[in-house]
């Protein structure tokens, strides 16, 4: 189970990385943007405000795609969590259950052996 935990935990970093990067780019176009509405005449406005447009509207659904992975993932790991941590208290459980009976065939050997079995 913590095999799986740990992978959910590797992919949420990796899409975490992901979108970091992608704001990362936003910033960027963002700024792009501001320099050429400041000075329109340095660049060919229209084409670079239509490729902006465009990227922004990717990034921004590629930022809302991986808001939506990670707290589909964060939610099947608090899910495995719970699983684990059912399956622990069952294992505890059960090795308790184990060593008391372990006590108890000890003392019916030993009750046999008395008995001169």
């Amino acid at each position: 189970m913590s095999i799986i935990v740990d992978e959910l935990k590797r992919e949420i970093q990796k899409i975490k990385m992901q979108l970091s990067e992608q704001v990362e780019e936003n910033v960027r176009l963002t700024g792009f943007k501001t320099m050429v509405m400041e000075k329109p005449e340095n660049f060919d406005a229209a084409l670079q405000i239509q490729n902006m447009d465009v990227n922004n509207k990717i990034l921004s659904d590629d930022v809302a795609t991986l808001n939506n992975r990670i707290r589909d993932l964060e939610g099947i790991n608090q899910s495995h969590q719970q699983v684990n941590g059912k399956l622990q208290n069952e294992i505890t459980e059960l090795k308790e259950d184990n060593k008391k009976l372990a006590l108890q065939v000890e003392d019916k050997v030993n009750a046999m052996r008395k008995s001169g079995m």
